[in-house]
């Protein structure tokens, strides 16, 4: 039983921990091919192009992971904004966030703010899969 009183039921993953995906992403041919992708490797999917859609979709299906453009630009939520809130509204979503910034501090920013991991811009499908791979499993407890 947790927090809220409820009884976690296990969610069936596949092979990488997950089993459904929420993609953000605000290029429209991204947010398409991505959730496609996922499609493929037999993962519930949903593609959100702006932070406002992607809250929408969190609570609506409460998926085991969150891609998460950092640098959305649709939508008046920017990517970091989107992060903060899914931590306070769904502690147990991992996230793991793209970005095209090389910065070291911002990467200590998302990191800090929540991801669960970040992945550098452009990136291939290998290097993607293996990043959501390696995500460590998330608990819902800060400390």
């Amino acid at each position: 039983m947790n927090a809220t009183g409820t009884i976690d039921v296990p969610r069936p993953t596949t092979s990488w921990g997950v089993a459904s995906i929420l993609v953000v992403e605000d290029e429209a041919l991204a947010t398409e091919a991505l959730t496609e992708l996922f499609r493929v490797q037999g993962l519930t999917c949903w593609g959100a192009l702006s932070g406002e859609d992607a809250l929408a979709l969190l609570a609506q299906h409460q998926p085991d992971l969150l891609l998460l453009d950092a640098e959305i630009l649709a939508g008046a939520l920017t990517g970091l904004e989107v992060l903060r809130i899914v931590r306070q509204r769904f502690p147990r979503v991992r996230v793991l966030v793209t970005t095209a910034l090389l910065d070291v501090a911002w990467h200590l920013t998302l990191l800090r703010s929540g991801a669960d991991g970040y992945l550098v811009k452009p990136h291939g499908v290998a290097r993607l899969l293996s990043a959501i791979r390696e995500l460590p499993p998330r608990t819902g407890i800060s400390i």
